[in-house]
């Protein structure tokens, strides 16, 4: 998987503010092109969002990129669950409930970032 630019021209999300990351900080955060995909197959699916669905939403998107095999898809899951979605959750992108594995309350406001 490859990263892509991240355009902090145009803001394309709403919801909470994201006013204690700088630009800098965002850009960092989105560097990662599966955080991209995640933030997009969020705001395609309805709130709350299970981490399964949310897991066929990202593959949905490009199914080249992540073939439909399960190992794929529980490595994919893992990954979100222990990594991407904590990072987007501590940016207050969105919230994370690791318990019941669902995200809520996807950011509209990602400071100007868009994906």
């Amino acid at each position: 998987m490859q990263d892509s630019p991240v355009d902090s021209s145009t803001p394309e999300l709403g919801g909470r503010p994201v006013a204690s990351l700088s630009s800098g900080q965002l850009q960092i955060l989105f560097a990662s092109s599966r955080r991209q995909r995640v933030v997009r197959a969020l705001r395609a699916c309805s709130q709350p969002t299970s981490l399964d669905t949310l897991v066929d939403a990202v593959v949905a998107q490009n199914p080249r990129e992540v073939p439909d095999e399960t190992t794929v898809r529980r490595r994919l899951r893992v990954s979100l669950y222990h990594i991407d979605l904590p990072k987007l959750d501590e940016a207050n992108i969105l919230h994370f409930d690791e318990g019941e594995r669902v995200v809520t309350d996807l950011t509209d406001d990602i400071g100007g970032i868009r994906l």
